[in-house]
């Protein structure tokens, strides 16, 4: 069977979801399962905990100029584009970013967009729950 685990790219997501149990991560292609899960740094690499993953919705970004982004989430219920239920605003606090323009340069830098003429409008939230530290099972 093969497993279907969750990488953490950036470090501050990381640390964010292991110090406050959640996190929310912006991704490019949209998972083909959530629920019961677990992440690692990357592939080959050691379990870091179990997760659980939510997805939240479809995710817009825009680029506003002057190096200002906008995001917003767009849930399934056939609005139309640029009709937000939500904006990024609502979850960087739990992104591990200070502020959606840190966030979205990072989500750039992990993907390799050079440009905000290269970055694609559609993306995925999801929110990531902390189970279980992989320490902790070793200890328990």
């Amino acid at each position: 069977m093969v497993s279907v685990v969750i990488y953490f790219k950036s470090d501050k997501a990381l640390k964010h979801l292991l110090k406050h149990g959640v996190v929310y991560t912006i991704r490019k292609e949209k998972r083909k399962r959530v629920g019961k899960d677990w992440i690692t740094t990357g592939r080959g690499n050691k379990k870091i905990a179990d997760v659980n993953v939510e997805y939240v919705g479809m995710v817009e970004i825009l680029y506003k100029g002057f190096g200002n982004w906008f995001g917003g989430v767009v849930f399934p219920d056939n609005k139309p584009k640029f009709m937000y239920d939500a904006t990024l605003e609502d979850y960087v606090k739990h992104s591990g970013f200070n502020t959606v323009n840190a966030w979205i340069r990072e989500l750039m830098r992990l993907n390799g967009i050079k440009t905000w003429k290269k970055m694609p409008i559609e993306w995925h939230l999801y929110k990531v729950t902390l189970v279980k530290k992989a320490e902790e099972e070793r200890d328990g």
